[in-house]
């Protein structure tokens, strides 16, 4: 909107002649022809409108000041630094002419003499997140999207490594030993042979390298394949991605031998395993929030819930809600439940510890099953940071069309099976 000097309280009339800032004009309407005669000259004349110009320039700086917008000089305060056009004097409080860089002629506002040019309206941000909600990688979204669509092969290890700030051999423990455990309910490297047999690809190349490094490994310290390389491996990741170091608390857990026979990958996450269903969400989830911004901060429990797309869609709703719910009881989301929630899962695996639940989640956080819902519908409201409000991050052909997200949005994705 354009900002005229009769708006704000400036009076655009001063009695019967006009005048602004402390200099008479004629009267409205007169021509100056008729002070051609008059011992105003053209120079008096030239710098009569010089001196009205600057003080409509200090004018504008001050309504600028008055809007919030930094940068413009305040009124009654002469800036440094502001030239002065040629043959118009500067007068002693007033500014002069604007600087290079004052905002280019756009709308016009009527004003008592012919108005002054006003900036362009300024582009609007964005609304931000609400504080305490985690960042989500906008490619992440294409990333599940080109998975669901059987397409994840079209990323580039490049950018699966850019978005998750693992590298190839750390996707490829994070992946093996993930499905070890959730395939088997326990460590005893079996994973190992459906690698080592697979001939159409399932697993990538990464993964064949490591398994055949790790099989080496263990045939010569143990005698057989027993999964406590990888662990060594997926412990160490581990301690790299969140800053703990565990390797020792489960350095003395049963060894498991392996039957040389391959893991039945179809048990996957089921309660066929033996740890339950509450277990094998959590080592799922835990597992992929790393790949949505490379960090450990519970994010991927809202984008589950969200995302139709997500790589763990299947898991109960219930029970991600409850995770998240809990995650922000303290008032932020951070991994802070996913965290806990892992811990009591691994002390299952390796020690027979009873594991976790959702009401030992919930109690934890100091919230019961009947807020899950309004927490959960309150996180809802508000975006996930990194994605502006209004863009569908199940479509991709939505996100192309954002001017912000578009950029750094490529048709790439990923599976489940391949991370």
């Amino acid at each position: 909107m354009a900002f005229g000097v009769n708006q704000f309280g400036f009076g655009g009339q001063f009695g019967g002649v006009q005048s602004f800032g402390g200099f008479g004009l004629p009267p409205a309407g007169v021509p100056l022809q008729q002070f051609a005669n008059t011992p105003i000259q053209l120079m008096q004349l030239t710098q009569l409108l010089g001196n009205v110009l600057g003080a409509l320039s200090q004018l504008q700086a001050g309504y600028q000041g008055m809007m919030g917008q930094p940068g413009f000089p305040q009124p009654g305060f002469p800036q440094p630094g502001f030239p002065q056009q040629p043959g118009f004097p500067q007068q002693p409080g007033f500014p002069g002419f604007p600087p290079p860089g004052f905002p280019q002629p756009g709308p016009y506002n009527p004003g008592p003499y012919g108005g002054y040019p006003q900036p362009f309206p300024q582009p609007q941000p964005f609304p931000q997140p609400q504080p305490g909600l985690p960042t989500v990688d906008p490619r992440f979204a294409n990333w599940t999207n080109q998975s669901a669509n059987n397409n994840s092969k079209t990323v580039s290890n490049a950018e699966r490594t850019d978005i998750s700030q693992l590298t190839d051999e750390g996707r490829a423990v994070l992946h093996l030993w993930g499905r070890q455990i959730t395939a088997q309910g326990k460590q005893d490297g079996s994973i190992y042979f459906n690698v080592l047999n697979d001939t159409t690809g399932k697993f990538t190349p990464a993964e064949h390298a490591l398994v055949q490094k790790l099989y080496q490994q263990e045939m010569q310290q143990y005698g057989g394949i027993t999964g406590r390389a990888m662990d060594q491996q997926f412990f160490g990741l581990m301690g790299q991605m969140t800053g703990e170091d565990l390797s020792g608390k489960y350095a003395n857990a049963p060894m498991n031998f392996s039957n040389g026979r391959q893991v039945d990958l179809s048990l996957q996450a089921t309660n066929n395993n033996g740890l339950g269903e509450f277990a094998n969400s959590v080592l799922r989830l835990w597992g992929h929030d790393r790949l949505d911004n490379a960090k450990n901060d519970g994010s991927v429990l809202q984008f589950t819930l969200q995302n139709a797309n997500a790589f763990d869609k299947d898991l109960n709703k219930n029970t991600v809600a409850a995770l998240l719910a809990a995650d922000s009881a303290d008032g932020k989301v951070d991994g802070s439940s996913l965290a806990r929630a892992f811990s009591q899962t691994l002390d299952q695996v390796y020690l027979g510890g009873p594991g976790g639940s959702v009401n030992q989640t919930l109690a934890q956080s100091g919230i019961s099953q009947v807020q899950v819902g309004s927490i959960v519908d309150r996180l809802k409201n508000q975006p996930i940071a990194g994605i502006p409000p209004g863009v569908d991050i199940t479509n991709i052909a939505n996100i192309g069309k954002c001017p912000v997200l578009a950029s750094s949005v490529t048709q790439q994705g990923i599976s489940f099976g391949q991370q």
